[in-house]
């Protein structure tokens, strides 16, 4: 793993003891998604029937990745080490999942995904989705859950006609807002 990563942060808020993730219908003012059970079982079958781990690139508390390691599902949670400013405020953010690994922009993409991972993107926010494309080749799958209107970008449906992706399958998922898409994309192998 890249040297540059900041520090772990182990399914805790600073003093806070690590608890089960609750299905509940809004579990914080930062968390945009929560599924319900059935929403979730659609895309743990997803990602089991292929064998996949996670990375989730910018997953912010890990509201969501928490409910997918509860249900058997590897996964790398990723988010951006904040700056000296913020710094404050992410400390007492919740974390939902076993670990975040913060990282610097400057190594976003030095992230370990291994071709048996589906990348994901939680209600991104001026991500840089080829970005990540170009540095991950190996990896197949995306799933991408956010809306089409344009609070999210990219948007659930950017590779949606985009040559070399398939849609797979996709799912409108429960959240702060309707709707918010859960869209699952294969690459297609390279000839």
């Amino acid at each position: 793993m890249a040297s540059t990563i900041m520090a772990r942060t182990r399914g805790r808020v600073l003093e806070q003891s690590h608890r089960p993730v609750p299905q509940v219908d809004e579990p914080s003012s930062n968390v945009c998604v929560y599924p319900t059970e059935a929403e979730l079982e659609v895309l743990v079958a997803y990602l089991s029937s292929r064998h996949l781990t996670v990375v989730s690139i910018g997953c912010g508390e890990g509201f969501l990745e928490g409910l997918l390691e509860q249900r058997g599902v590897e996964v790398l949670s990723v988010d951006l080490e904040p700056s000296p400013a913020a710094l404050a405020s992410v400390q007492r953010q919740r974390c939902f999942c076993r670990e975040i690994v913060r990282v610097p922009a400057s190594a976003l993409f030095d992230i370990p995904a291994p071709s048996s991972s589906a990348l994901l993107f939680c209600f991104p926010r001026r991500c840089p989705l080829d970005a990540y494309l170009q540095a991950f080749p190996a990896c197949r799958h995306v799933v991408m859950i956010g809306d089409d209107g344009g609070v999210t970008s990219p948007v659930a449906h950017a590779l949606s006609g985009r040559p070399g992706w398939t849609l797979v399958q996709e799912m409108e998922v429960r959240g702060v807002m309707r709707p918010i898409w859960c869209v699952m994309y294969e690459r297609a192998p390279e000839a």
